[in-house]
């Protein structure tokens, strides 16, 4: 197990729900919602597909009974092409990264008010460029996490 995947582990310690946010015209933009996706063949009722716009999920995420939410995205900045990153949601800078950060930055308040733990699981990108296709290095990593993340409510559904 890699190491982002080992923090995400040390992470999990009740039921969660997994978010994807993003863009699929816009190449490796599109890594949460492709990640999403996959689960949602396994485990429909856990993982929501955001879009582009998270804040218009808010209500649907803060209702749920899981407290830990897991919001998958593509990252901007210079790190190597599919570097998973985590990071409390409210650690994130105000700008940089994730491509939605500034709405992630905001929103934060609603999921702790709402008694949400969530976290942002980051996928650097590279070209987030309109009708570039998610390149192979984040397909990886969205796919490492995907399974990932399946493979840990299967563990708490056979543990329930």
């Amino acid at each position: 197990m890699t190491s982002p995947l080992k923090e995400l582990d040390n992470l999990i310690d009740s039921d969660f729900i997994v978010v994807g946010i993003g863009n699929e015209l816009r190449g490796d933009d599109s890594a949460g919602i492709y990640t999403v996706r996959k689960g949602m063949d396994k485990y429909s009722e856990k993982f929501i597909d955001a879009g582009m716009a998270i804040e218009n999920h808010i209500f649907k995420i803060t209702g749920r009974d899981e407290n830990l939410v897991f919001i998958v995205d593509a990252l901007s900045g210079n790190e190597e092409t599919g570097q998973i990153k985590i990071a409390a949601l409210d650690k994130l800078n105000s700008q940089g990264i994730s491509t939605h950060s500034l709405s992630l930055k905001m929103i934060d308040r609603f999921f702790k008010e709402a008694g949400k733990r969530v976290y942002l699981v980051g996928i650097q990108a590279s070209d987030t460029s309109i009708g570039a296709d998610i390149c192979p290095q984040v397909k990886k990593s969205a796919d490492e996490i995907a399974e990932f993340f399946i493979g840990k409510l299967k563990e708490l559904k056979c543990t329930n």
